[in-house]
């Protein structure tokens, strides 16, 4: 069992493709004596959320004893806060599954990979910070161009001033949230700015 690993692969959109890291990775595999059971790739899935389909299987068979091993091609694969990054592999780790990333050379295994893995964490989330102050300042002309409007509400005041007076006249949150097939936190918003 000590040879067996996976791999992790994940592109943001559907136009990309998952092939180049896995290619890698099964070359790295191989020059490393591991036996691969399964590849997980996610494709469209941003690095920002969890809720990956491949992503959820991976973790549920690490901590299940499925592989001893996961493969990556770069930190940000895995996720992009370090938060969240932080807690995946604490979370594998836990489930004694050892991550090698190939391409900033971390090998879990040892003090200075698991340290140089925390630094790598850090710079994805300053490079997610950098991009969103990007985006904010691309916004922010194309405002004062009037090409950006916003993103289009999804769901019109009127509704969010029936689902309020719903609430008013003795309904919880939860039969509004049912009664106008929205979750219960759009209602509480709904009520909240009302005041």
């Amino acid at each position: 069992m000590a040879n067996l690993a996976a791999i992790y692969a994940r592109v943001s959109t559907n136009e990309q493709t998952t092939e180049n890291q896995v290619t890698e990775l099964e070359a790295l595999a191989a020059q490393r004596g591991l036996t691969i059971t399964r590849s997980y790739e996610d494709k469209g899935y941003s690095g920002k959320t969890d809720k990956r389909p491949e992503f959820q299987a991976m973790m549920q068979d690490a901590l299940t004893g499925r592989f001893n091993v996961l493969l990556c091609w770069h930190i940000d694969r895995l996720g992009r806060s370090l938060v969240d990054v932080v807690n995946t592999v604490q979370s594998i780790q836990a489930a004694n599954v050892e991550l090698i990333l190939q391409q900033q050379s971390i090998d879990t295994t040892t003090p200075v990979g698991k340290a140089m893995l925390s630094m790598c964490a850090v710079f994805a989330e300053l490079e997610l910070s950098m991009m969103r102050e990007r985006q904010a300042i691309g916004i922010q002309r194309a405002r004062k161009l009037g090409k950006y409007r916003g993103r289009r509400v999804a769901i019109p005041q009127s509704s969010k001033m029936l689902m309020v007076k719903y609430v008013q006249d003795g309904n919880s949150y939860r039969k509004t949230a049912g009664h106008f097939n929205v979750s219960v936190g759009t209602v509480q918003r709904a009520v909240a700015n009302h005041r």
